[in-house]
């Protein structure tokens, strides 16, 4: 059974690392797969290999045909549905998730034409006056949606998996006025209101306490007023899996429960004789485990914690022993059976290798364990550690780039502490808060307190910064190498050659990006949405043009998109960073790239950074690794503000030039093509100003002559850019 699950396993992984989508018909082949697995013994691996495949893609298939049709985006569309989830948000905008039951096109004179296909989940925001919106709301809301759809850069956070992931059939925006109106209540999402009034009862009681996103996001998995540090505390210490309500939680409730269950059960004469209290613990541990992993909106640890308490207390009530890897080997299976494209998520791997490696290194009995009981609970669980450090170092490092090395001493701590003292505490003020609010108030009080201590060995541990980074980003021989080693060296003393496994480590710790040859050079137009970031690069050299927008807390594109994407080339350091104007599509980033990346110097004329950087002019010149830099425009200060005082960078090298223009325009270029046309010559043209017709004049392009012209624009930007009129003159 564990190796026809993990075949099964594997040809899902295949199926999620398609390059492009396979045709829908294969998924025919799907119940003769089935039948092969019972009927014909020697052909039951492949056709388990092929369930998996086509299991997975069946359901890949079902998710896309649901998203929004492409005729609908950016229209004005009414919908009627209920709110699902959990709201989060700000004074900002309030973002949450709505299922949509039925569809109108706004402003239809007649109703066959007001009539429109499209029902499932989408993610919206309300960005003005947005009214308080509760789990289970009936709506009815004017929206403009578009298609799933997230940034594609190396490094990044990929979105648009994410919403593929959630089932997010489309995302958007609520368009404000009179149209929208609450239709009422609806009993569907009784969960999930409870939910929301614990996580609003338990805001409310610790309002100003800055432990209370922190038991928020234990009580109900809601992590929304986590802020950015904390996360980066948890990130840095490597303890961000106590900040979910993961399988430790879920088994360590189930735990309590069973004991507390058979002993309360065990005391009662008459009820033992018609069940054994071992059997009425197992039931009632079940019970606890599914409100509390309920509680958590069931996430992807909470299933396999499920699955597998499922198989071990179902084996005390039917009195048969079950082998850890069995119930292992059953978590991954119906995981996969409810979402086959967990694999694309980070959780799988983490949750499902970190049992994994406590198995394999806990197998046997660990040798000179000391005599007493406390002292060997705690050798075994520093072990325990050891293995959770090593096992998963290659997981995490190919997954985020980097380990912090002060992740054993953290978890040493702040695991046990949690689940003796923190977790036990906000369970008992969860179930009590709502009901016996006195009661309620005082025990998340003494978990407020919990809360700080833990705050407080974390944040200083997190102010030490040692976090393990290699190179580069590997590639997947070094991933699956590393992993390799890292069992060989958790592996049990009987195992021979454990400490190879630190050469089986080096190509992983050792990555180095590929860089371009003396003389080359390598441009990089990132996706930043509606701004420009570029990244130019020689053998020995970085220079960034531009650095994206910011908005708000939210998103800053230097700190989000372009420090990850130098992170996972194995750049260090930026040698000079060009700000051509101070539009906040262009500069918006700049700070938050410094912060992330060691920028040696700015080159800009936008006055807020006037006194640090150095001012663009034309005629500027410098040569790095054989490849010419040179700066076109603006010849002085009074030529041209605002977009037509926009730094103009020309790179030449051996193969050929590029032209990174800012947001010129018309007047900027016919003063550049005056100057110097010859100098305008250019196979790679970055075109000015996103592609607005107020630039890319006639005689610019005759001037530039450009084989490949990038347009840097957002996805269906609100200008409409590219214009028609620029794509005709190219």
């Amino acid at each position: 059974m564990r190796t026809g699950i993990v075949l099964m396993a594997s040809g899902v992984l295949l199926a999620a690392q398609w390059p492009s989508m396979p045709d829908a018909a294969w998924v025919a082949f799907l119940p003769v797969c089935v039948l092969s697995t019972w009927l014909v013994p020697r052909a039951r691996p492949l056709a388990l290999f092929c369930c998996g495949f086509l299991w997975a893609l069946m359901r890949a298939h079902c998710v896309m045909l649901a998203a929004l049709p492409q005729s609908l985006e950016g229209e004005s569309l009414v919908v009627h549905g209920r709110v699902a989830g959990l709201p989060e948000g700000d004074n900002r905008r309030l973002r949450f998730d709505f299922l949509i039951l039925r569809t109108e096109r706004a402003g239809a004179s007649r109703q066959s034409d007001s009539a429109a296909e499209f029902s499932g989940r989408i993610r919206l925001a309300w960005y003005r006056d947005a009214p308080a919106i509760e789990p289970g709301q009936h709506w009815r809301l004017v929206v403009r949606l578009k298609r799933p759809r997230g940034r594609v850069n190396p490094g990044g956070f990929d979105y648009e998996r994410w919403l593929f992931r959630h089932r997010i059939a489309a995302t958007g925006y609520v368009v404000s006025g009179a149209g929208n109106r609450l239709d009422g209540t609806g009993a569907a999402a009784g969960l999930t209101r409870l939910r929301f009034a614990l996580s609003r009862a338990i805001a409310r009681r610790l309002a100003g306490r800055e432990a209370a996103p922190v038991i928020v996001a234990l009580a109900v998995g809601d992590r929304s007023a986590m802020t950015r540090e904390h996360w980066r505390t948890l990130r840095v210490t490597g303890t961000a899996h106590l900040m979910a309500i993961s399988g430790l939680h879920v088994g360590l409730v189930a735990g309590l429960v069973y004991f507390a269950a058979r002993r309360l059960w065990s005391m009662s004469g008459t009820a033992v004789l018609w069940l054994a209290a071992s059997r009425a613990g197992a039931l009632a541990a079940l019970a606890a485990a599914v409100v509390y992993a309920g509680l958590a909106g069931f996430t992807l640890p909470t299933q396999r914690a499920l699955v597998m308490l499922v198989a071990i207390l179902s084996s005390i009530v039917a009195c048969r022993h079950v082998l850890p890897t069995t119930s292992l080997a059953l978590a991954l299976g119906a995981v996969l059976v409810i979402d086959p494209f967990a694999v694309v998520s980070a959780g799988f791997w983490l949750s499902f290798a970190a049992v994994a490696v406590i198995l394999w290194g806990m197998t046997g009995r660990v040798a000179g364990e000391p005599a007493a009981p406390w002292q060997r609970v705690w050798t075994r669980w520093g072990r325990v550690q050891w293995l959770v450090a090593v096992g998963l170092l290659p997981i995490s490092i190919g997954l985020f780039l980097e380990y912090p090395l002060v992740a054993p001493l953290a978890n040493l701590v702040a695991v046990p502490w949690a689940s003796v003292v923190l977790v036990p505490l906000v369970v008992a003020a969860t179930a009590l808060v709502l009901p016996v609010p006195g009661l309620g108030g005082a025990i998340l009080e003494m978990s407020r307190w919990a809360a700080d201590v833990l705050w407080w060995f974390l944040e200083h541990l997190a102010a030490l910064e040692w976090v393990l980074r290699p190179a580069a980003q590997a590639q997947a021989p070094a991933v699956v190498a590393a992993c390799v080693g890292g069992l060989l060296l958790i592996a049990p003393r009987a195992v021979p050659g454990r400490l190879v496994g630190v050469v089986w480590l080096l190509p992983l710790l050792f990555a180095s990006g590929a860089r371009p040859s003396a003389g080359d050079v390598r441009l990089t137009l990132l996706d930043v949405g509606q701004g420009l970031a570029a990244v130019v690069r020689t053998r020995s050299h970085v220079l960034v043009y531009d650095a994206g927008p910011r908005y708000g807390e939210g998103f800053d594109a230097g700190r989000d998109v372009l420090a990850p994407y130098l992170r996972s080339q194995g750049i260090a350091r930026v040698d000079r960073l060009i700000i051509s104007h101070e539009n906040s599509d262009h500069a918006g980033g700049a700070a938050g790239l410094r912060e992330a990346v060691n920028t040696m110097e700015i080159v800009t004329n936008a006055p807020a950074w006037r006194g640090i950087a150095k001012p663009c002019r034309a005629g500027a010149h410098w040569v790095w690794d054989g490849v010419e830099f040179e700066i076109l425009h603006p010849a002085s200060d009074h030529d041209g503000r605002g977009n037509d005082g926009s730094c103009v960078l020309k790179v030449t090298g051996p193969g050929g030039r590029v032209l990174l223009t800012g947001d010129v325009e018309k007047r900027a270029e016919a003063a550049m093509v005056k100057r110097d046309r010859a100098r305008l010559r250019a196979e790679v043209l970055v075109v000015p100003h996103h592609g607005s017709r107020s630039s890319s004049g006639a005689a610019f392009l005759d001037a530039v002559r450009p084989a490949i012209a990038l347009f840097p624009v957002g996805y269906r930007n609100r200008y409409r850019f590219p214009h028609a009129q620029v794509l005709q003159r190219l």
